[in-house]
């Protein structure tokens, strides 16, 4: 993929109340599973080993549950990407669209398609993938520090870091080479309408 492209990144990790003392990925999950739609602006960071100063990419995310996730991305230059079951879709302006299916890019793939699980918590899913390395803190402010058990991504990531309390607040990615990835959400809004156009998108 192009270096510029936007990683993707979960965005509905959200729940309304979880018991006080201590948490567990089931606990999150089970709390999730009532989200079936999200939109949120985004902002990442990426900060590449030897650079002077981090990539930051700017956009707005939609989520919609058995359909995919559209990444609307604005800032520093115009792009669309839409996760689907099948296959990821990369447009941008007039040219032609780039299509990542499983076979073509197994990575990229992968990545794109755990989001989609990361964004609900799946703790069964994310069991096939990492293992839990901590999880802390109350309802109101946790942190989940995931490290990769298999491949391709274990080979990507040293580390997925999940911060939030009611809504995500950020996820940190940690490279093998050390590189890091943050994205911050903001303006957070679970089930809730005007989402056809995003609908209509990832039925084409």
């Amino acid at each position: 993929m192009n270096a510029k492209t936007l990683i993707f990144v979960p965005l509905s990790l959200a729940f309304a109340s979880a018991p006080a003392l201590s948490l567990t990925l089931d606990d999150i999950s089970t709390k999730l599973s009532a989200i079936k739609t999200v939109k949120a602006n985004f902002t990442s960071e990426r900060n590449l080993k030897g650079a002077p100063k981090p990539l930051v990419a700017k956009g707005r995310m939609t989520l919609i549950e058995g359909k995919g996730v559209v990444w609307e991305q604005t800032s520093p230059f115009a792009e669309e990407i839409l996760v689907k079951d099948d296959q990821v879709e990369i447009r941008r302006g007039k040219s032609k669209p780039e299509i990542i299916t499983k076979k073509s890019q197994p990575r990229a793939f992968a990545f794109a398609s755990l989001m989609r699980n990361l964004a609900g918590a799946d703790a069964k899913t994310l069991g096939n993938w990492f293992t839990v390395s901590s999880i802390s803190g109350t309802a109101s402010g946790w942190t989940v520090t995931l490290k990769p058990s298999r491949d391709p991504l274990r080979q990507a990531f040293d580390t997925v870091t999940i911060k939030g309390g009611d809504a995500v607040t950020g996820v940190s990615f940690l490279s093998p080479a050390k590189d890091r990835t943050r994205i911050r959400f903001d303006d957070v809004h679970v089930n809730e309408g005007g989402l056809a156009d995003a609908e209509e998108r990832l039925s084409r």
